[in-house]
């Protein structure tokens, strides 16, 4: 609900976001679609989500935890790079397909696997 009048200025705005809904049309994230996102704590991603490309929660920095529904089947490399207080994953699907660097670059302690 604002104008951004530059690229600078919008940086500034996004690095506020604290919570980011990910509506349920919405089917893959892209490369570094929540990069520098660095007040974001928490991420609520769409039910339908199949995919997340590398460096999507780049420099999330307040974030501590992640959910992948169900419904992915592919995450990216380095997807948490940079998210230093990133805690713990969370997985919904057994039938999904991950890069040998997909959790490089993060502080991830614990990557949990839920029925």
């Amino acid at each position: 609900d604002y104008i951004c009048k530059d690229e600078e200025q919008l940086s500034i705005e996004l690095a506020k976001v604290e919570e980011v809904i990910i509506p349920d049309t919405v089917w893959g994230l892209d490369c570094i679609s929540f990069e520098n996102y660095s007040s974001l704590k928490e991420i609520r991603l769409s039910k339908n989500l199949v995919s997340v490309l590398g460096l999507a929660f780049q420099n999330c920095t307040s974030l501590q935890e992640l959910d992948f529904p169900k419904s992915v089947r592919y995450v990216g490399s380095r997807v948490a790079s940079g998210c230093e207080n990133l805690q713990v994953m969370y997985v919904h699907s057994t039938d999904i397909e991950c890069n040998n660097d997909t959790f490089d670059g993060s502080e991830v302690k614990e990557f949990t696997y839920i029925p």
